[in-house]
Protein backbone atom coordinates (compact mmCIF):
# COMPACT_ATOMS: atom_id res chain seq x y z
CA UNK A 1 0.00 0.00 0.00
CA UNK A 2 1.30 3.43 -1.02
CA UNK A 3 2.42 6.03 1.96
CA UNK A 4 0.62 9.32 0.36
CA UNK A 5 3.16 11.24 2.70
CA UNK A 6 5.85 9.49 0.64
CA UNK A 7 4.06 9.92 -2.77
CA UNK A 8 4.66 14.02 -1.72
CA UNK A 9 7.77 13.89 -1.79
CA UNK A 10 8.71 11.46 -4.79
CA UNK A 11 6.02 13.76 -6.91
CA UNK A 12 8.37 16.89 -5.29
CA UNK A 13 11.93 15.18 -6.19
CA UNK A 14 13.58 16.23 -9.76
CA UNK A 15 13.93 13.59 -12.91
CA UNK A 16 17.30 13.41 -13.87
CA UNK A 17 16.30 15.55 -17.04
CA UNK A 18 14.84 18.09 -14.64
CA UNK A 19 18.03 18.27 -12.76
CA UNK A 20 20.44 18.41 -15.70
CA UNK A 21 17.93 21.33 -16.93
CA UNK A 22 19.40 23.21 -13.11
CA UNK A 23 23.19 22.23 -13.36
CA UNK A 24 23.04 24.15 -16.83
CA UNK A 25 21.08 26.91 -15.63
CA UNK A 26 23.89 27.03 -12.72
CA UNK A 27 26.58 26.59 -14.91
CA UNK A 28 25.56 29.41 -17.72
CA UNK A 29 24.37 31.97 -14.63
CA UNK A 30 28.43 31.52 -13.71
CA UNK A 31 29.85 31.87 -16.91
CA UNK A 32 28.41 35.53 -17.75
CA UNK A 33 29.23 36.60 -13.90
CA UNK A 34 32.15 38.80 -13.73
CA UNK A 35 34.40 38.08 -11.10
CA UNK A 36 34.40 40.97 -9.37
CA UNK A 37 32.65 40.17 -6.20
CA UNK A 38 31.33 36.47 -4.54
CA UNK A 39 28.29 37.94 -3.13
CA UNK A 40 26.60 38.84 -6.21
CA UNK A 41 27.14 35.54 -7.59
CA UNK A 42 25.82 34.07 -4.59
CA UNK A 43 23.07 36.28 -4.66
CA UNK A 44 21.97 35.39 -8.32
CA UNK A 45 23.35 31.52 -8.34
CA UNK A 46 20.90 31.20 -5.02
CA UNK A 47 17.86 33.25 -7.57
CA UNK A 48 18.81 30.53 -10.66
CA UNK A 49 18.52 27.87 -7.71
CA UNK A 50 14.84 29.33 -6.60
CA UNK A 51 14.11 29.74 -10.14
CA UNK A 52 14.87 25.69 -11.09
CA UNK A 53 12.81 24.76 -7.83
CA UNK A 54 9.73 26.29 -9.08
CA UNK A 55 9.63 24.78 -12.04
CA UNK A 56 10.51 21.92 -10.57
CA UNK A 57 7.44 22.02 -7.98
CA UNK A 58 5.06 23.49 -10.58
CA UNK A 59 6.29 20.41 -12.61
CA UNK A 60 5.48 17.58 -9.82
CA UNK A 61 2.25 18.93 -8.66
CA UNK A 62 0.92 18.92 -12.49
CA UNK A 63 2.04 15.18 -11.99
CA UNK A 64 -0.04 14.82 -8.50
CA UNK A 65 -3.17 16.42 -10.28
CA UNK A 66 -2.90 13.98 -12.72
CA UNK A 67 -2.31 11.17 -10.58
CA UNK A 68 -5.24 11.84 -8.54
CA UNK A 69 -3.70 10.56 -4.54
CA UNK A 70 -1.31 13.34 -3.71
CA UNK A 71 -3.49 16.53 -4.69
CA UNK A 72 -6.15 15.20 -2.26
CA UNK A 73 -3.70 15.90 0.61
CA UNK A 74 -2.57 18.87 -0.62
CA UNK A 75 -6.14 20.30 -1.17
CA UNK A 76 -6.97 19.14 2.63
CA UNK A 77 -8.55 21.93 4.60
CA UNK A 78 -7.99 22.67 8.28
CA UNK A 79 -10.79 24.02 10.30
CA UNK A 80 -10.53 25.14 14.33
CA UNK A 81 -14.62 24.93 15.06
CA UNK A 82 -15.99 26.16 18.75
CA UNK A 83 -18.57 23.80 20.67
CA UNK A 84 -21.38 26.02 22.64
CA UNK A 85 -19.26 24.41 25.83
CA UNK A 86 -16.05 26.46 24.77
CA UNK A 87 -14.14 23.25 23.60
CA UNK A 88 -12.87 23.14 19.96
CA UNK A 89 -12.41 20.40 17.71
CA UNK A 90 -9.68 20.42 14.72
CA UNK A 91 -11.59 19.46 11.58
CA UNK A 92 -9.87 18.10 8.42
CA UNK A 93 -12.19 18.27 5.62
CA UNK A 94 -10.96 16.25 2.89
CA UNK A 95 -12.29 17.09 -0.80
CA UNK A 96 -14.76 14.36 -1.18
CA UNK A 97 -16.67 15.59 1.89
CA UNK A 98 -15.34 13.48 4.16
CA UNK A 99 -14.27 14.87 7.71
CA UNK A 100 -12.16 13.54 10.46
CA UNK A 101 -12.63 15.28 13.80
CA UNK A 102 -9.91 15.50 17.06
CA UNK A 103 -11.45 16.56 20.55
CA UNK A 104 -9.98 19.37 21.79
CA UNK A 105 -9.80 21.02 25.44
CA UNK A 106 -12.78 19.17 27.56
CA UNK A 107 -15.44 22.24 27.81
CA UNK A 108 -17.69 23.77 30.81
CA UNK A 109 -21.32 22.43 31.40
CA UNK A 110 -23.93 24.41 29.45
CA UNK A 111 -26.75 23.65 32.51
CA UNK A 112 -26.84 25.18 35.58
CA UNK A 113 -29.00 23.63 38.49
CA UNK A 114 -30.90 26.04 40.78
CA UNK A 115 -31.93 26.16 43.69
CA UNK A 116 -35.59 25.73 42.92
CA UNK A 117 -34.75 22.45 41.15
CA UNK A 118 -34.46 23.95 37.90
CA UNK A 119 -32.30 23.15 34.95
CA UNK A 120 -31.44 25.86 32.97
CA UNK A 121 -29.83 25.30 29.36
CA UNK A 122 -27.68 28.39 27.75
CA UNK A 123 -26.58 27.51 24.97
CA UNK A 124 -26.29 30.82 22.16
CA UNK A 125 -27.62 33.72 24.40
CA UNK A 126 -30.57 31.65 25.21
CA UNK A 127 -31.69 30.34 28.25
CA UNK A 128 -34.46 27.58 28.41
CA UNK A 129 -35.72 25.79 30.99
CA UNK A 130 -35.32 21.95 30.60
CA UNK A 131 -36.50 20.58 33.47
CA UNK A 132 -40.04 19.25 32.39
CA UNK A 133 -38.81 17.81 29.33
CA UNK A 134 -35.91 16.22 30.52
CA UNK A 135 -38.12 14.56 32.75
CA UNK A 136 -40.25 13.29 30.62
CA UNK A 137 -38.73 12.61 27.49
CA UNK A 138 -35.85 11.14 28.77
CA UNK A 139 -33.65 13.59 26.52
CA UNK A 140 -33.68 17.38 25.15
CA UNK A 141 -32.18 18.59 22.27
CA UNK A 142 -32.08 22.31 20.53
CA UNK A 143 -30.33 23.37 17.21
CA UNK A 144 -28.58 26.59 16.26
CA UNK A 145 -26.12 27.68 13.89
CA UNK A 146 -22.58 29.56 14.18
CA UNK A 147 -20.80 32.37 12.87
CA UNK A 148 -19.43 30.48 9.90
CA UNK A 149 -22.69 28.87 9.49
CA UNK A 150 -22.11 25.25 10.91
CA UNK A 151 -25.47 23.56 11.88
CA UNK A 152 -24.33 22.36 15.84
CA UNK A 153 -27.20 20.09 17.74
CA UNK A 154 -26.33 20.39 21.76
CA UNK A 155 -28.13 16.87 23.67
CA UNK A 156 -29.03 17.08 27.24
CA UNK A 157 -29.79 13.15 28.00
CA UNK A 158 -29.91 11.05 30.94
CA UNK A 159 -27.33 8.98 31.23
CA UNK A 160 -27.61 5.58 32.87
CA UNK A 161 -25.88 7.01 35.89
CA UNK A 162 -22.37 6.12 37.65
CA UNK A 163 -21.99 2.59 35.94
CA UNK A 164 -21.79 2.99 31.36
CA UNK A 165 -21.64 7.16 32.23
CA UNK A 166 -18.83 8.96 34.43
CA UNK A 167 -21.27 10.40 37.45
CA UNK A 168 -20.69 13.70 37.24
CA UNK A 169 -24.61 14.59 36.88
CA UNK A 170 -27.60 12.21 35.92
CA UNK A 171 -27.87 13.96 32.52
CA UNK A 172 -25.18 14.05 30.22
CA UNK A 173 -24.24 16.50 27.40
CA UNK A 174 -23.06 16.49 23.62
CA UNK A 175 -23.18 18.51 20.83
CA UNK A 176 -23.23 16.94 17.29
CA UNK A 177 -22.19 18.97 13.74
CA UNK A 178 -24.91 17.11 11.58
CA UNK A 179 -23.55 18.48 8.80
CA UNK A 180 -20.25 17.46 9.00
CA UNK A 181 -21.09 14.15 10.90
CA UNK A 182 -18.29 15.12 14.03
CA UNK A 183 -19.19 15.50 17.68
CA UNK A 184 -17.70 16.93 20.62
CA UNK A 185 -18.20 19.11 23.46
CA UNK A 186 -19.48 16.49 25.73
CA UNK A 187 -19.57 15.99 29.71
CA UNK A 188 -20.21 12.71 31.30
CA UNK A 189 -20.58 11.52 28.38
CA UNK A 190 -19.81 7.83 27.98
CA UNK A 191 -19.16 5.53 24.70
CA UNK A 192 -22.74 3.67 24.69
CA UNK A 193 -24.24 6.53 25.04
CA UNK A 194 -22.83 8.81 22.10
CA UNK A 195 -23.31 5.66 19.63
CA UNK A 196 -27.59 5.52 20.40
CA UNK A 197 -27.20 9.20 20.11
CA UNK A 198 -25.35 8.85 16.57
CA UNK A 199 -27.28 5.76 15.44
CA UNK A 200 -30.42 7.89 15.50
CA UNK A 201 -28.71 10.21 13.54
CA UNK A 202 -27.77 8.27 11.08
CA UNK A 203 -31.37 6.92 10.62
CA UNK A 204 -32.71 10.73 10.59
CA UNK A 205 -30.25 10.68 7.28
CA UNK A 206 -31.19 7.54 5.81
CA UNK A 207 -34.61 8.42 6.32
CA UNK A 208 -35.62 5.95 8.99
CA UNK A 209 -37.55 8.72 10.66
CA UNK A 210 -37.71 11.69 12.51
CA UNK A 211 -35.11 12.91 15.17
CA UNK A 212 -37.75 12.30 18.20
CA UNK A 213 -38.65 8.73 16.86
CA UNK A 214 -35.14 7.82 16.33
CA UNK A 215 -33.79 9.33 19.54
CA UNK A 216 -36.61 7.48 21.77
CA UNK A 217 -35.84 4.34 20.12
CA UNK A 218 -31.65 4.67 20.80
CA UNK A 219 -32.07 5.67 23.97
CA UNK A 220 -34.17 2.73 24.95
CA UNK A 221 -32.00 -0.01 23.94
CA UNK A 222 -29.63 2.04 25.70
CA UNK A 223 -31.02 2.54 29.29
CA UNK A 224 -32.25 -0.89 29.69
CA UNK A 225 -28.95 -2.09 28.97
Amino acid sequence: MNNPINDVFDALTPTEGQKAKMWNAISAQKNIQPIRSRSPIRRRLLASLTACFLMVVVSATAYAATDGKVISIIKNQMNKIFFASGSSIMLQINDDGGSVGTDGIKGEWLVKESSFGRLVLTVNGEDMNITDTLSEKGYFYYDYRDDAGILHRVYIVKNAGGTKDYAERWYSQYEWLPELGVGGGSRGTSGPLSRAIMLAEVGVKEGTGDLDTMLQQELDKYWAR
